[in-house]
């Protein structure tokens, strides 16, 4: 059995997106192909997943920026005679996925929904997911179950049992890349057209690619309690990603990626003047580089005075 396969996405900022970006996320996207025959093997138990190609077939990066993948699915199917005659006229296994045009691109928008949900609760763990995460969650594990004829638990104790350990965090951080592009604008979001789309507040609340890079597990955090912050950045509409403070590290002033908290005042911290500092409690964050060194990589602002 052949089944033909097709997945675009669509981030619908309003600029054109780096193609640095979009690099990342066709890396990401080729990562959760690959674990597609699993996820199809582990949902139906009468599949022999024999090849899976998929490529890209088309990039934009103008507004709005696109990315169409294409591929084919090479499927083996055994039954025995009672399975045959109990699934006799009833889309049944994984026939079901073939019948369905949008089949393989559900399983990779709901594997792209969970990871993002596993990483905000890993790396938020004493908060609980927003309204619109979780209003996520449960719309494409419906969609997904309805369409593939699937009960809803098994899809996601499925790819559950499929992601764990460095296969999980590998899954966050790809999840994560493919969301990251609409972050630099509020509002923007990632569309797929005519099966789903997130909902842009879900966007703004994941947590941003540098809390999840490099994959390397060395890493610590510095508490800086009342120091001074100058703000440097450029895209001030964006909460989550789009500040950048430098600090004060080591006798050494570091631009850093800022992430603010929730309750900042971002009205009065834009027409701060630039020799004025705002005066915060903070966490810079450190990660291994390639040669081995601690390098400070983002700043989280808990409390501004």
């Amino acid at each position: 059995m052949e089944i033909p396969f097709n997945h675009i996405v669509r981030f619908t900022n309003s600029s054109t997106i780096g193609i640095s970006i979009l690099g990342r996320s066709l890396i990401s996207y080729d990562n959760i192909f690959k674990h597609i025959p699993l996820v199809l093997q582990e949902l139906y138990d009468d599949a022999i997943i024999d090849d899976f190609h998929c490529e890209i077939i088309r990039l934009t990066r103008n507004s709005p920026a696109m990315e169409e993948f294409g591929g084919r699915l090479f499927v083996r199917v055994q039954r025995s005679i009672e399975q045959l005659v109990r699934e006799s006229g009833r889309k049944l296994g994984i026939e079901t996925v073939e019948k369905n045009a949008h089949g393989i691109s559900l399983l990779v928008i709901t594997i792209i929904v969970l990871g993002s949900l596993w990483a905000y609760t890993r790396l938020y763990p004493d908060k609980a997911p927003s309204s619109s995460i979780q209003g996520d969650h449960n719309i494409i594990i419906n969609i997904s179950a309805e369409t593939l004829n699937v009960p809803p638990e098994k899809i996601e104790r499925s790819i559950d049992k499929i992601f764990s350990g460095r296969k999980r965090r590998q899954i966050e951080k790809d999840a994560i890349t493919i969301m990251t592009p609409p972050k630099s604008q509020d509002g923007a979001t990632v569309e797929f057209p005519g099966i789903f789309t997130v909902n842009p507040a879900s966007i703004a609340e994941l947590p941003p690619l540098e809390m999840l890079e490099p994959d390397s597990d060395r890493k610590y955090e510095v508490l800086l309690q009342h120091v001074p912050i100058f703000i440097r950045t450029t895209n001030l509409d964006n909460n989550k990603s789009g500040w950048a403070g430098l600090v004060r590290i080591d006798e050494t002033s570091v631009r850093l990626r800022m992430i603010l908290p929730d309750d900042a005042d971002r009205v009065r911290l834009r027409y701060l003047p630039e020799n004025e500092p705002m005066m915060a409690d903070a966490i810079v964050y450190y990660r291994e580089d390639k040669h081995g060194n601690f390098v400070p990589t983002f700043l989280q602002v808990t409390k501004i005075y």
